[in-house]
């Protein structure tokens, strides 16, 4: 089921026999929408969560590419704070690539956060980024309109296989956020996080997402025989199975639905 939500669209699935008190809000990267997340949605409905995953501003259907290109990252920040406050109880944030980061900058207003391949700042990376470094992503940048999708080598480096729902035109003003430095994210404090890297992820290497995930105080692992496209390449199944089993001991009875006998108490 779709619906709008100011800037977002949300996608949702509801648990099949509900058992936890708090939701999922999935949140996905640069170039694409609410349709990577869908294999992970299916997952967690069928364990018991209701799932809901945004597709950022500008990225839906009637959005106006004349303006895409200057939709800047704090504006996404306070859609999902938006949608976050409609939440009953605090949400689990989910994000891979920019989502990640986006959830990890959301972390206060969350139950838990989980980032996968998180895309790093400049000024805590070591590497370049080649899918903002071809000649028609600068010039992208530089006009301040829509960022294309990288092609080739740097698509495949991204991507793997295309991902769920295809890919789409992105922001150049985050781009460009995220090469000056633009971007800083606070601390997770005592809301429990968990950040994953991909052990061959060239865009979002192991050491870089290292490096973020001790800034804000999150446990960090890389993941062995992952790369960039966690949600949807090979292993996926892997992934979001070992996030499940994370969220279960680290957050432990405080997530369970009241028993209808514990009512009656």
């Amino acid at each position: 089921m779709q619906r709008r939500s100011g800037h977002v669209v949300i996608e949702s699935i509801a648990a099949e026999s509900p058992k936890f008190i708090a939701s999922l809000v999935f949140i996905h990267g640069l170039w694409c929408t609410a349709a990577v997340w869908r294999r992970f949605m299916g997952f967690f409905a069928h364990r018991g969560w209701t799932s809901y995953a945004l597709t950022l501003r500008g990225h839906t259907a009637d959005a106006d590419a004349r303006t895409l290109g200057a939709v800047r990252f704090a504006d996404h920040l306070s859609d999902i704070g938006d949608v976050l406050a409609a939440c009953a109880t605090p949400a689990v944030l989910v994000g891979h690539d920019l989502g990640g980061l986006l959830a990890l900058a959301s972390a206060p207003a969350a139950r838990a956060v989980v980032a996968l391949a998180p895309l790093v700042p400049h000024r805590l990376a070591s590497a370049g980024r080649p899918r903002v470094s071809s000649w028609r992503a600068r010039l992208a940048m530089a006009r301040a309109r829509p960022l294309p999708a990288p092609r080739g080598k740097a698509g495949r480096l991204c991507f793997g296989v295309a991902p769920p729902g295809g890919t789409i035109m992105d922001s150049s003003a985050v781009a460009r956020e995220l090469e000056s430095g633009a971007i800083t994210v606070p601390t997770c404090g005592r809301v429990p996080t968990l950040v994953l890297a991909g052990a061959t992820d060239q865009l979002a290497p192991p050491s870089d997402v290292e490096r973020l995930a001790v800034q804000v105080g999150a446990r960090f692992r890389c993941v062995n025989g992952a790369s960039h496209a966690m949600p949807w390449e090979p292993g996926w199944e892997q992934r979001v199975a070992e996030i499940h089993r994370w969220l279960i001991q680290t957050l432990g009875d405080e997530l369970l639905l009241p028993r209808a006998e514990d009512d009656e108490e």
